[in-house]
């Protein structure tokens, strides 16, 4: 890749660096994985730069990629069964974390109870931003079906959130 190219990526990722880390902080229970899921999409979208034709799409491709990284990594879990999964939730600490405010930290534990699809529709939505049309494509879903996760998530994490105070 030439070196214009490459300044562009880094131009085009410094803007979605911030939310990028949200939303896979949000998908994966501990920073430790969301900084290896950001890292992964960023080489993998780097390495498909090239065939970016249009800068605009940026945010939603990269996104895309880090979705497609979650489902691939954990995929097995699902495959293999509950043992593992219970196994892999066991190792996992949501213990509160120094580097993120009580309040956030609380949050990502609720959302953390939803089911993955509402989960991720929501995040998408209200912390990175994007539209509901482009939710639909970064989840290969109808637009009927986003905005019912996104209702169902919303009813379910204001439950999740009345309980516990």
């Amino acid at each position: 890749m030439n070196k214009e190219k490459q300044e562009i990526f880094l131009k085009l990722l410094s803007e979605v660096n911030d939310s990028l880390f949200m939303y896979a902080r949000a998908l994966v229970k501990n920073n430790k994985d969301a900084e290896d899921l950001v890292q992964d999409s960023i080489i993998a979208t780097y390495e498909n730069f090239e065939s970016l034709r249009n800068y605009s799409c940026f945010k939603g491709y990269i996104f895309k990629v880090a979705r497609s990284k979650y489902i691939q990594k954990h995929r097995r879990s699902w495959l293999f069964g509950k043992y593992e999964a219970d196994s892999e939730n066991s190792l996992i600490s949501n213990d509160f974390t120094p580097d993120l405010p009580l309040e956030i930290e609380t949050l990502y534990n609720a959302l953390n109870k939803l089911p993955e699809n509402q989960k991720e529709s929501l995040v998408l939505f209200e912390i990175s931003g994007f539209s509901i049309e482009e939710i639909c494509e970064i989840q290969s879903s109808s637009l009927s079906a986003v905005k019912s996760r996104l209702r169902r998530a919303r009813e379910k994490l204001s439950m999740i959130l009345k309980s516990e105070y």
